[in-house]
């Protein structure tokens, strides 16, 4: 998991909001709903489907620590690092796919 947050500003309140870890890239839209905060997988032409939504943040995410923010309505965006056990947990679930998918391969 990656942690997005800011602090308090305008409109809207602090937000802290969890996202998934993912090797490749992987884009979100965080929106402001009257529910709370909200994430959509994707950025541009997203939506929660909650009425009163706001788009606040579009970001990209990769890796333990790769991001880049291409839009936001907000400032002093803090992104977390994913911790060790999620990237190495990944790496391992990654690596018993090769090899099952190399043995499959090897047998027929």
């Amino acid at each position: 998991m990656r942690t997005i947050s800011f602090p308090a500003q305008g409109d809207y309140p602090e937000c802290s909001l969890a996202l998934p870890y993912s090797r490749n890239a992987a884009e979100f839209t965080i929106f402001h709903t009257p529910l709370g905060w909200r994430y959509a997988t994707g950025t541009g032409n997203v939506f929660t489907g909650i009425a009163g939504e706001e788009k606040v943040l579009e970001i990209a995410l990769w890796g333990a620590a790769g991001s880049r923010v291409g839009w936001a309505a907000v400032t002093d965006v803090v992104i977390s690092d994913a911790p060790d056990e999620i990237v190495l947990q990944d790496a391992r679930d990654s690596k018993k796919a090769e090899i099952a998918a190399a043995r499959w391969e090897a047998e027929t």
